[in-house]
C-alpha cells in the first residue's frame, strides 16, 4: 500500500484505496447495507450452486450457552430470502486450528438459529462459511492445490454418489497468497476477489475491465479512503498501527535472535551459513510485511532489502 506516515500526527493514510484485508475496511466493504452489492457479488462468485439476489445483515455475535459455554464473533454474517446464512471471515494471522474453528462457528450458528425454533422436522437452510486467508491453504489443509487454484471447497457428501448431505454446512477457504499478479492472468470469478483483496491497496484507479459491474462498483466505493467517515478513518488507522506493531515486534525478535546467532556463529566459524540464513529470513519477513500491505520503502528500511527485491516477491 502507498502510505504517508507522520510521527507527529501518527497517521497512516492510503493514497486512494484502503487495505481491505484490514478489519475496519473489510467490514465496511462487506458488512454494510450501503455496499451490499459487493457482498452479494462476492458470494455469487464463490458459491457456484446458488444465485443470491439479496441479503440481510445479521448480528455477528454468536452467544455461548447459558452455562458459560464458549461463544464467538465473526466478521460478517448475513442471510438471503430462504434463510440460508453466509459467514465471511478475513484471517491475516496463520492459525493451526482455523478449520476446526470454522466447524465450531457453523455448529453454533445452526444450534442457535435453527434448532431452537421448535421445528422437530430438522429441516433448515444451509450455512456457508467463506474464509479469506492471508496464508497458505495448502499448509493449513495438507492438500495440494492445482496450479492457478486459489479456493478449496469442503462439503459433506457420499463418496460414491457424490450426493450432498441435506442442510450440512459448506466451507470455502480462499488463499490470498496465491493471488494472480494481474487481472490479465485471472481465469475465474473467485480469483478476481482474491486478487482484489490482495491488491486493491496498491491501485490508483479502478481497473477499466471492472467498471460498470455493480458488485465491483460497490466494492471500490466502500474501499475508497476518501469516502471513509471520520470514525471509520480513525478505526482504520488504529488497525493499521496494530498490524505494523505486530510486524515490527516480529522483526525485533528476529533481530535479537540474529545477534545471538551471530555471536555463536563467530565462535563456531559458520559465517557463510549464517549469512545465507539471514538473507532467507529477511526475505520471509519482507514477504509477510508485503502481504500485510506495508509500503515497499518501509519494508526496505526494516529489512535492509532493496525495493527491487521486495517488488519481485
Amino acid at each position: 500500500m502507498s502510505q504517508s506516515i507522520s510521527n507527529d500526527n501518527q497517521v497512516i493514510k492510503p493514497t486512494v484505496f484502503a487495505d481491505v484485508c484490514i478489519d475496519t475496511a473489510f467490514k465496511r466493504v462487506f458488512a454494510t447495507e450501503e455496499f451490499k452489492d459487493a457482498t452479494i457479488g462476492m458470494l455469487n462468485s464463490i458459491i457456484k450452486d446458488r444465485r443470491i439476489k439479496d441479503v440481510k445483515f445479521i448480528n455477528t455475535v454468536i452467544p455461548g450457552e447459558p452455562d458459560n459455554g464458549r461463544g464467538a464473533v465473526v466478521d460478517v454474517m448475513c442471510e438471503d430470502v430462504d434463510g440460508s446464512r453466509f459467514v465471511v471471515e478475513m484471517q491475516n494471522g496463520e492459525q493451526e486450528f482455523f478449520q476446526q474453528r470454522t466447524v465450531f462457528y457453523t455448529s453454533k450458528i445452526m444450534s442457535i438459529f435453527d434448532l431452537k425454533k421448535g421445528d422437530d422436522t430438522f429441516e433448515f437452510p444451509c450455512t456457508y462459511m467463506v474464509s479469506f486467508l492471508n496464508f497458505s491453504v495448502e499448509k493449513l489443509t495438507g492438500i495440494k492445490m492445482k496450479p492457478g487454484q486459489c479456493c478449496m471447497h469442503y462439503v459433506t457428501v457420499d463418496p460414491e454418489s457424490g450426493r450432498k448431505l441435506p442442510s450440512s454446512p459448506e466451507y470455502y477457504f480462499l488463499d490470498l497468497t496465491r493471488a494472480a499478479k494481474s487481472l490479465d492472468n485471472i481465469l475465474s470469478e473467485e480469483e478476481k476477489w482474491v486478487y482484489l483483496l490482495r491488491e486493491t491497496k496498491n491501485l490508483k484507479v479502478v481497473p477499466e475491465v471492472l467498471v460498470g459491474e455493480p458488485a465491483f462498483d460497490a466494492f471500490f466505493a466502500g474501499a475508497k479512503y476518501a469516502n471513509f467517515s471520520k470514525e471509520d478513518a480513525l478505526a482504520y488507522q488504529k488497525d493499521m498501527f496494530t498490524q505494523m506493531d505486530k510486524i515490527l515486534s516480529e522483526q525485533y525478535k528476529y533481530k535479537t535472535g540474529k545477534e545471538e546467532g551471530l555471536k555463536e556463529g563467530r565462535e563456531e566459524g559458520l559465517e557463510e551459513g549464517r549469512a545465507e540464513g539471514e538473507a532467507k529470513k529477511q526475505l520471509e519477513i519482507a514477504r509477510a510485511m508485503r502481504a500485510k500491505g506495508l509500503d515497499v520503502s518501509m519494508i526496505a528500511e526494516c529489512t535492509g532489502l532493496t525495493e527491487k527485491q521486495i517488488k519481485e516477491l
